[in-house]
């Protein structure tokens, strides 16, 4: 039998308090350098030209919103599609795949004279002072085609940058998730559209934008590499096609993806949630009646049961009404029986105040995502649930 070996519990907890700090230096660290990868490969940059492009469609498609609604939708926009929650998601990407040797790589390539010189090519050629050179470019593109090798480099570096598959995976996503979260107030023949329905009419309205977006990056990639000589173009081939290139340009592409996804769902089941509420107003809103009737069947309800089923009845009475005074109802509904039911353990955890209408957003969204019920119904379930909440830390 081999000999055990007991130490006093100050040498223990000494011993896991220096493994815990070692771990969270570590941690701290790897952040550290995917927070300066983000920032000297004009990542973060990106990400707001990004934004900014998506922004201005946006404000100028806001009319479509009836009953003056075009600031809301700014608003909204603006609240799900901040850069810094984006960023989060692509250095989550980063950190949850995280290779040392593919980021000191990565490092040293951005760090390098080529690789700055590219970057600040790259600004250049996205600033708006070169939007008339770019013109001039396309046009003499059209005219004269470039070198076969230097389109064949460009061609390659749109695969390995994903810039034009990105950029329509991009497209794809935000509109997959505006459109599964207003599926409600959006029905198709009397019903709501499957999942399967809905990617079938993001992927007809998408679909044929693929050429015109490959069409377009590769011109870019021309354009922004003119001033370089074609082994200098090559070389920065090399660098995308290296296993530190694929790795990086592919998780931040997931986490652009990801953020794409949830921003997307976000904004649908917010803007669902307006539109629902509009459409009850001008309806006149659910009868006196009909708010009273809703109450006692919600009373009757929670009179057996705890609060966490409450919001399972919502998803219930949701699926079985499609008329626009649903959403009201439902947020009546839900409130009650919040108030009548049991408590329920550990149902308020990490619910978060309605005061910050960023933080509820997502979140709203997040748990709907979950329960597989992502409509404004839920929305409104969720929000009868942080004012319960609310209503309870402050009688504490």
């Amino acid at each position: 039998m081999k000999p055990s070996m007991k130490f006093p519990g100050w040498i223990a907890a000494l011993s896991m308090a220096v493994l815990l700090t070692g771990s969270a230096s570590a941690a701290d660290q790897r952040a550290k350098q995917i927070d300066r990868l983000l920032e000297i490969s004009g990542t973060e940059a990106m990400i707001q030209s990004f934004i900014d492009s998506v922004s201005q469609q946006t404000a100028l498609r806001a009319f479509d919103l009836a009953e003056g609604q075009g600031p809301f939708v700014r608003e909204s926009f603006e609240a799900v599609f901040a850069p810094e929650g984006i960023r989060k998601k692509v250095s989550e990407a980063l950190l949850d795949d995280f290779e040392a040797a593919h980021v000191e790589a990565a490092l040293s390539w951005f760090e390098s004279d080529l690789g700055r010189r590219l970057l600040n090519a790259e600004a250049s050629a996205q600033a708006p002072a070169s939007e008339q050179a770019l013109l001039d470019f396309i046009a003499a593109f059209q005219s004269e085609p470039p070198n076969p090798d230097r389109l064949d480099v460009a061609v390659r570096i749109d695969q390995g940058r994903r810039g034009s598959a990105l950029a329509l995976n991009l497209l794809s996503e935000f509109m997959r998730g505006i459109m599964r979260a207003t599926a409600a107030v959006s029905t198709l023949e009397g019903a709501v559209p499957t999942q399967d329905e809905v990617d079938t009419m993001v992927n007809e309205q998408i679909g044929p934008l693929g050429p015109l977006l490959q069409s377009q990056m590769v011109t870019f990639y021309l354009f922004m590499g003119r001033n370089f000589s074609l082994e200098e173009n090559r070389r920065y081939l090399a660098h995308l096609e290296s296993d530190a290139g694929r790795w990086f340009y592919n998780r931040t592409g997931d986490g652009m993806i990801r953020a794409m996804s949830r921003s997307g769902r976000a904004f649908g089941i917010h803007v669902a949630a307006q539109v629902e509420t509009l459409r009850g107003e001008a309806e006149g809103g659910p009868a006196e009646a009909e708010r009273s009737a809703v109450v006692v069947e919600a009373r009757t309800f929670a009179a057996s049961r705890n609060r966490a089923a409450c919001l399972d009845e919502v998803d219930t009475r949701r699926r079985a009404c499609l008329e626009n005074t649903c959403y009201v109802l439902t947020n009546e509904f839900a409130t009650t029986c919040f108030e009548v039911a049991q408590a329920s353990v550990d149902l308020c955890v990490g619910v978060p105040s309605s005061e910050d209408p960023v933080v509820s957003i997502f979140w709203r969204a997040d748990r709907c995502e979950a329960r597989g019920t992502n409509d404004s119904a839920c929305n409104a379930a969720h929000g009868a649930l942080q004012g319960h909440c609310a209503k309870a830390r402050a009688t504490k």
